[in-house]
This record gives structure tokens, sequence and C-alpha cells, in this order.
């Protein structure tokens, strides 16, 4: 691997523990074996490499929640689907530095990140809940109406966002991921203004 991909894999890690502020050039040198001044050589400084982090943490992601949805959608029922899909997105919490890296821009974003940056976010959150919205309207029963594919995707990012920023890295429960996959579903099965029991 060349410096400049050992300075990136550092950095999405670094970013992702101690934030753009806690990080420092030279911290993101001496864990790749290097001076701080050889960094330089690679990148203006420490703004530079957080930008290039970004960029790829927002092609990362685009990229797997295409591929988690697209798996997902393989499933039996539409429980099976939303539970397999939250289970991606935790083994991906678990695994991925460039994923827990824009967790923490995306809970925690530093003032660094530009007006172009902030818009290319909002894209990259656009398209995926467009995503979930096709995966809810896939796998709801044909009948079920627009109002309630959209609650049922606003409701599946809930339980996304829920369970991957309280997990703090300790394994989801699949227990209780499939206790409240259950009630999304039986939701949306009983329809606008309806109480399903379980």
């Amino acid at each position: 691997m060349s410096t400049y991909d050992q300075i990136l894999v550092e950095a999405f890690d670094l970013f992702a523990e101690l934030g753009f502020e806690g990080t420092s050039v030279q911290f993101i040198a001496g864990k790749v074996g290097i001076k701080a001044a050889s960094l330089y050589a690679h990148f203006k400084g420490k703004d530079e490499i957080f930008h290039v982090c970004l960029a790829k943490a927002l092609r990362d992601w685009d990229d797997f929640g295409t591929k988690a949805i697209e798996q997902a959608l393989g499933q039996a029922s539409a429980s099976e689907a939303a539970t397999n899909l939250i289970m991606a997105f935790d083994g991906l919490l678990k695994t991925s530095k460039a994923y827990r890296f824009w967790t923490r821009v995306y809970v925690f974003p530093p003032e660094i990140i530009t007006d172009a940056e902030k818009a290319a976010m909002g894209d990259v959150d656009n398209r995926f809940f467009d995503q979930l919205l096709s995966f809810s309207r896939k796998i709801l029963p044909p009948a079920t109406d627009g109002r309630t594919v959209l609650n049922f995707a606003v409701g599946l990012v809930s339980l996304l966002t829920g369970f991957l920023i309280n997990a703090g890295g300790q394994p989801l429960d699949p227990m209780t991921v499939n206790s409240c996959v259950a009630l999304l579903v039986n939701g949306a099965k009983a329809g606008p203004g309806e109480v399903s029991v379980m």
C-alpha cells in the first residue's frame, strides 16, 4: 500500500475515533510510521486529508447502501428484508473505517466542511432515502398505499439511525431488532389510522 493510501486509512480511523479537532498531523504521521514533515509530501495538511476522507466516505456510503439494499431484497418477507438490512448496516459500522468516519462527521460535523460538501452529504442522504423508499415499495404488499410506504421508509430510517448510533460498537440484539421491525411491518399492514397489536 502506498504511503498516500496508508495516510488515508489511518486518518479515517483517527477522525472517526477522535474527531477532526482531536486529530493532529503528527498523530496521523505517527500511526503511519513517518515523520510529520513527510506527510506534507502527500497532503497540504490535516484539512486536505479530511476533505479527501470525506469524499471517499460519501462514495463508499452510496456503494454500500446500494449493495445492502439489493442483498436485503432477496429475502422472503418484509420483516426478513428489513431485519437483514439493519444487520448489514450494523456489520458495516463495526468493520468499516469509512462508515465510522461518516457517522462521526454526520453527528459532529467539523466547521471546515464546505458548503459543497454539505450539499454532497445532503445529496447522499436524499439518494439513500429514495433507495429506502423503493426498497419499502418492493417489500410491502403491492396494494399498500403511498402514505403507508412513505411512513414505513421513515420508520426504517429511524430504526437504522437509532440502532446504529446508540449501539456504541456493541452487537445489536437480534431479538430487539426483530421486535422493532415486526412493529414497523405490522403497522404498515394495518394501514393509515389503524392500530396493530402484536
